[in-house]
């Protein structure tokens, strides 16, 4: 009974051991098979994530790559941009800094210009044999010294008031009377020197002044003559003739500018040119000439023949027993170079009297 009973118990396990397999779906291949279906399908499944992500991953990877092209396209056409408009405004900055500086070279050059003529001056303002009657280029003062003199003097030939200089010599037409002043006179070649002369013609029978330049062997004697006469060169290019122009300065009651400037490279060589008012004028001879020639405003020295003097200095008056008569309001001159009106203009000395304006 017991036996028996313990076989039925192991049967009764059996089957529903075998019930319960059944239950399940059937045996082990069928299981394995539904187990592989589903990892296939979990590993398709997978694959197609897998692939997915791949694929947007791929995807954003193009797309960050494409994003970073542009960027980097946008960024660098920036800095070409940057670039082309730092080159730009670089150019135009140094453009402008080429034109600035451009602009400050020919304002310096004009001040350069400007400020190189360096004027003697005497200012009229008293006697010129007064003592400091002068200023000197180098900013000292001087004096012109008695010169010739026969039966007068500067002290009652020259004149002086309210900053004009009266040279008179009609009361004794006779005489002679000069001052001279050996600063700013050259004595070596080339040999430059540039006279102005600020003076009025006080009437139409007398002559005005001479404005007489001695190298220590070229003599050039400017002379404001009377009128019809006009200013010229006294017997420069040679001994007998004299070269001027036909103004009739006494006539017109006004102050005018004479200017000569003298360029001697060698004895007795060279030009001597001649403005009045700083226009060039027209120069005739009083004889035909034996040395030298001339033309328009230009006398040219021949080499020979030419009027000389063993001093040297500038000498104002009367060397030739004429009579003067003239105002002066001021005369300055300069042996650093032979100059023209426009050379001139804008340099003159501003604490002299009236300057005309178109020497200002």
């Amino acid at each position: 009974m017991y036996q028996i009973q313990g076989i039925n118990q192991k049967a009764i396990a059996v089957l529903i051991a075998s019930l319960a397999l059944a239950a399940c779906g059937g045996g082990g291949d069928d299981n394995n098979s539904s187990t592989t279906t589903t990892t296939t399908s979990t590993s398709s499944s997978s694959a197609a994530t897998s692939s997915a992500a791949s694929s947007a991953a791929t995807s954003s990877a193009a797309s960050s790559a494409a994003s970073s092209a542009a960027s980097s396209t946008a960024s660098s056409a920036a800095s070409s941009s940057a670039a082309s408009s730092a080159t730009s405004s670089s150019a135009a900055s140094s453009a402008a800094s080429s034109s600035a500086a451009s602009s400050s070279a020919a304002s310096s050059a004009s001040s350069s210009k400007a400020a190189s003529i360096a004027w003697n001056v005497y200012n009229a303002s008293s006697n010129p044999v007064v003592a400091n009657s002068v200023t000197l280029a180098d900013g000292t003062a001087s004096t012109f010294t008695q010169g010739t003199t026969s039966g007068s003097t500067a002290s009652t030939d020259f004149t002086a008031a309210s900053g004009i200089t009266t040279f008179n010599t009609t009361a004794a037409t006779a005489n002679k009377d000069t001052v001279y002043i050996a600063s700013g006179v050259p004595t070596a070649y080339p040999k430059t020197f540039t006279l102005l002369a600020y003076v009025k013609v006080n009437d139409t029978t007398n002559r005005g002044i001479e404005l007489d330049m001695n190298t220590g062997s070229e003599r050039v004697k400017g002379v404001i003559y009377n009128d019809l006469n006009g200013f010229g060169i006294e017997k420069v290019a040679d001994s007998t003739a004299t070269i001027k122009d036909g103004g009739s300065y006494g006539a017109t009651g006004s102050y005018h500018v004479f200017q000569y400037a003298v360029n001697l490279t060698a004895a007795c060589t060279g030009t001597v040119s001649l403005w009045v008012d700083g226009a060039a004028i027209t120069l005739t001879s009083s004889a035909t000439l034996t040395a030298g020639s001339y033309s328009g405003n230009v006398i040219t020295l021949g080499g020979s023949g030419c009027l000389t003097s063993t001093a040297t200095g500038l000498y104002l008056g009367d060397g030739g027993s004429s009579a003067y008569n003239a105002n002066i309001d001021w005369i300055v001159w300069t042996s650093a170079g032979a100059y023209s009106p426009s050379d001139v203009k804008g340099t003159l000395p501003t604490t002299m009297g009236t300057i005309p304006s178109n020497f200002q």
